[in-house]
């Protein structure tokens, strides 16, 4: 298997070196070799595998926020398990969220699962972002309440 990516490899750079690659234009298969078909295939399902992988990948970070955040929100805004005890209420929560998760933060906000709730990202200075980018991102979550006090 090994050889056989080192000869794919090979004939691509033979193929992209004597002709023009547009990846602008759809491709005319008439106009390709037999061997070029081929090739096209092999890397075809190439890309097609690695971006379903991809999108897995992506998909199951997003999960596992959305599932991480509504647990603890759900617990606290709902349930009010860490101040039942003290008679008191808990209106707004704040959570650390790891640094891995900053692209899946912003779509995971936007899901229907969040629709009773606000989630607001807080503002902190660039510089410290920057300075220190695996710091863990603060979201401030309070329920929607409508007509009063539930």
């Amino acid at each position: 298997m090994f050889t056989l990516k080192i000869h794919l490899e090979v004939i691509t750079i033979r193929v992209k070196v004597r002709s023009i690659v547009d990846t602008d234009k759809q491709v005319n298969l008439n106009e390709l070799k037999p061997v070029d078909k081929v090739i096209a295939g092999f890397v075809s399902q190439w890309h097609q595998r690695e971006s379903e992988q991809e999108f897995a990948r992506i998909t199951k970070m997003d999960e596992q926020l959305s599932e991480t955040i509504l647990a603890f929100t759900h617990a606290e805004l709902n349930k009010n398990a860490s101040l039942a005890k003290h008679d008191t209420k808990c209106v707004e929560i704040v959570l650390a969220i790891d640094a891995k998760y900053k692209e899946s933060l912003g779509r995971v906000m936007q899901r229907k699962d969040f629709i009773s709730y606000n989630l607001e990202l807080i503002e902190e200075n660039s510089d410290m972002r920057k300075a220190f980018n695996n710091m863990p991102i603060p979201l401030k979550i309070t329920k929607k309440v409508v007509g009063g006090d539930d």
